[in-house]
């Protein structure tokens, strides 16, 4: 993830396994390392600097944070979830991601700068799962609807739209929404060739 100061987070495998790191825009690279981790990885950097991603601890849960630009990390978890990854972040700090219970079911939240969780499910899908919030805190996404992947959108009154792209086979995947509205995304055609697609509201 890159944002407009051109800063990137990221995450890459060595040595000392999968960890995570921020590079910033003049190209010093710096890791990220909660307290306790084993491995770290980020999906997405805001305006100011702040990242959100999860870490695995020794007992190989892993949960979710959100650092800061100086470093500092502040470590959280969906309550009673088995596993919890931050995934969105937008320049409020309000976070978006997904948490998985004790039966592997996997589930939306959304994370308040203040540190206050509300999670969610898409109504009539299986596997919620935000990508990303913008700044009006709309949240998009991926679910699984009558065996086939489609988009969602979280608007901020809680209510849901889910969309698929005309014509296509099986797959409906999300991977960026900008501020407008306005999602970008991979599809699977009949042909079982992937392209891509960009959603307007």
């Amino acid at each position: 993830s890159i944002n407009l100061k051109g800063e990137v987070t990221g995450f890459y495998e060595g040595s000392d396994g999968v960890q995570a790191f921020v590079r910033s825009a003049k190209g010093k690279i710096t890791k990220i390392i909660p307290t306790g981790s084993t491995e770290t990885s980020t999906f997405s950097i805001n305006s100011s600097g702040e990242i959100t991603g999860f870490y695995v601890a020794s007992g190989r849960s892993s949960h979710g944070f959100v650092a800061n630009a100086k470093g500092e990390i502040e470590s959280f978890d969906v309550p009673q979830a088995a596993d919890t990854t931050g995934i969105g972040i937008n320049d409020s700090g309000d976070v978006t991601g997904t948490y998985e219970d004790n039966d592997y079911g996997m589930h939306g939240f959304i994370r308040s700068a203040a540190g206050a969780i509300t999670t969610f499910d898409v109504p009539n899908c299986a596997g919620t799962s935000p990508w990303r919030i913008n700044n009006k805190g709309q949240i998009s996404g991926t679910c699984e609807s009558n065996n086939r992947l489609v988009g969602f959108v979280r608007n901020t009154n809680g209510k849901f739209v889910t969309f698929r792209v005309p014509d296509s086979a099986h797959s409906n995947e999300v991977e960026d929404m900008n501020n407008k509205g306005q999602i970008a995304g991979k599809f699977e055609d009949r042909d079982h060739i992937f392209e891509g697609f960009v959603r307007t509201p």
